[in-house]
């Protein structure tokens, strides 16, 4: 956890950035707000009717980028995050106040059952202890007719999952200066492979991107539960609610290019049914 608090407080500013030179967009990407709005919709599935006078709970906020962009609809959002990246959070979303910042564990978060309309986490379930267990507090708090979106770690790519795990035994030992330089030596491979066109098939056998961010965040933890769509198909059905949108691919060739070339992400937004 630590890691990641360290993380936010460097890169306080990923995903408010307004606009970047064009020789430094490489190495910026993602960083932008255009982007960070782009990827909230991608990695959540959430429509305007999710979002429009609802009460919204971000869980695993991290800076708040993604916080700031449901906010922008919503009634009243509130973010939270276990570690001190909330410090960042916040201060980046003080002028908004329909945005509460809170710290608070995804594994027991302090809410009464039934307090949200809508519900997103991005990127975290993956990174605690037990996913589903972590799934389970979120469900909880789920108003009937509400919406819950989940983005995380996708199980498919045996020898990208061996590689990344063999990494990770690596990484996790490292101090957080050590990790960050390791984070920019993973970033100077992808800027070759970009170059080279052949990032994509790079990635079939280890995570690489151009980004020195995005590598120290990949690498901070020293394991990650990975889950296949029909494990969050099934926590949904268990729970009683109904899956509405995911990103699985249908045909049997885009099911096996999803798996190999986009190992790490799946997402599947659920509601739950009015009684």
């Amino acid at each position: 956890m630590e890691c990641f608090g360290y993380e936010w407080n460097v890169y306080r500013d990923w995903g408010w950035v307004k606009k970047v030179p064009p020789q430094a967009r490489l190495e910026a990407w993602g960083s932008l707000m255009e982007d960070a709005e782009t990827a909230f919709s991608a990695k959540t599935l959430l429509t305007e009717d999710d979002l429009v006078g609802k009460v919204v709970l971000d869980a695993g906020c991290g800076n708040g980028r993604y916080a700031f962009q449901a906010a922008k609809k919503a009634q009243r959002v509130v973010a939270f995050d276990i570690t001190c990246s909330v410090d960042v959070a916040k201060a980046n979303t003080d002028a908004c106040e329909n945005i509460h910042v809170v710290q608070a564990d995804l594994l027991g978060p302090p809410f009464r059952p039934e307090s949200f309309d809508t519900i997103f986490s991005i990127g975290v379930l993956g990174f605690t202890l037990d996913a589903e267990v972590a799934f389970d507090s979120l469900s909880r708090l789920l108003r009937p007719g509400g919406v819950v979106a989940v983005q995380f770690s996708h199980r498919g790519n045996v020898v990208f999952e061996l590689m990344d795990n063999a990494i990770r035994r690596l990484s996790s030992r490292l101090s957080v200066g050590q990790l960050m330089r390791f984070a920019a030596f993973m970033a100077g491979i992808g800027k070759v492979m970009h170059g080279l066109r052949i990032a994509r098939y790079a990635n079939l056998i280890l995570r690489v991107q151009p980004t020195r961010h995005h590598m120290f965040d990949w690498y901070s933890a020293a394991r990650i539960d990975r889950r296949s769509y029909d494990d969050v198909f099934s926590w949904f059905e268990r729970r009683g609610l109904e899956v509405i949108a995911h990103g699985k691919r249908d045909s049997t060739a885009a099911r096996y290019l999803r798996a190999i070339v986009f190992p790490w992400a799946l997402v599947v937004k659920g509601r739950k049914p009015v009684p």
